[in-house]
């Protein structure tokens, strides 16, 4: 019996051979996207890998040399300061009582409090409203650009029971006219002995009576 297929077993046939063959081709072309995908993902993850470490390579760098360059600025303040300081005075131009005469702060005017200065054989001792004294003074005069610095710290006596005041500043002497200006918080670098904001300025006329 001769076997003679009808037409819709023949297209049925041709349609599973067609999803098959369909089916087969996606699933390679699923394959290789997936193979890209990881390869990607390889490559993007040796690209951060070396991109982060030039990136923290760059960065202790650039801190190395901003490093240095404090360094060499620090260097060249020190040297300049040393280049232009002004010469101090020998103790003797301290010589004799200094009354305090005027006093700004922060540009406004300020008591006076009866302070005066004695000075004897380079020995500073002070005498105020506030110390009841007279209250021996440890001084120290530097070299400064374009002022000497002072720095006056009485002893033994304390400031509202928080230990010895230490007040450094920046003084000008000019004859019998002792000016001192003090830094107050964060306050100007630069100091032209004018009252200003952020500065104490005391002026002494040194006694001739």
């Amino acid at each position: 019996m001769k076997w003679n297929p009808r037409p819709s077993t023949i297209m049925l046939a041709v349609l599973w051979i067609a999803l098959f063959l369909a089916v087969f081709v996606l699933g390679h072309q699923v394959s290789v996207l997936e193979s890209r995908i990881e390869s990607y993902q390889y490559h993007k993850d040796i690209t951060q890998k070396i991109v982060g470490g030039l990136s923290q390579r760059t960065d202790d760098r650039v801190r190395e040399l901003q490093s240095e360059v404090d360094d060499l600025r620090r260097s060249f303040d020190a040297m300049a300061e040393r280049a232009w300081a002004t010469e101090l005075e020998d103790d003797s131009a301290f010589e004799g009582e200094w009354e305090l005469v005027a006093r700004s702060q922060n540009g406004g005017g300020y008591s006076t409090n009866q302070l005066m200065y004695r000075i004897e054989a380079g020995r500073w001792s002070m005498t105020d409203t506030t110390y009841r004294g007279p209250v021996p003074c440890e001084v120290r005069r530097e070299k400064g650009c374009p002022w000497p610095k002072i720095t006056i710290t009485p002893r033994p006596r304390s400031f509202a029971g928080r230990g010895p005041v230490v007040r450094p500043g920046v003084y000008r002497l000019h004859g019998d006219r002792l000016t001192i200006a003090y830094r107050i918080f964060s306050g100007p670098d630069s100091v032209d002995f004018r009252p200003s904001a952020g500065l104490e300025i005391e002026e002494y006329r040194r006694r001739t009576d």
